[in-house]
């Protein structure tokens, strides 16, 4: 679990020295974390001035994964 405190400065310290543009931050959460706790971390972010979030998910492994789309 992380320390919502930790994280903001994290986040401030590493895009202290960023432009505006370069102010990216991508979130990748385990499968056993609620959505509840993803909001948490995304409002965390944006309360350091951060609106460029990415979402990032890992590939379903196993059983019952989705077959890839078929390029165009």
């Amino acid at each position: 679990k992380v320390n919502l405190e930790d994280l903001k400065s994290a986040v401030e310290k590493a895009l202290a020295n960023k432009k505006e543009e370069d102010r990216i931050v991508y979130i990748k959460s385990g499968v056993d974390v609620s959505y509840g706790e993803v909001v948490k971390v995304i409002n965390a972010v944006r309360e350091k001035g951060v609106d460029k979030i990415g979402l990032v998910a890992d590939k379903k492994k196993g059983k019952g994964a989705a077959a890839p789309a078929p390029a165009d």
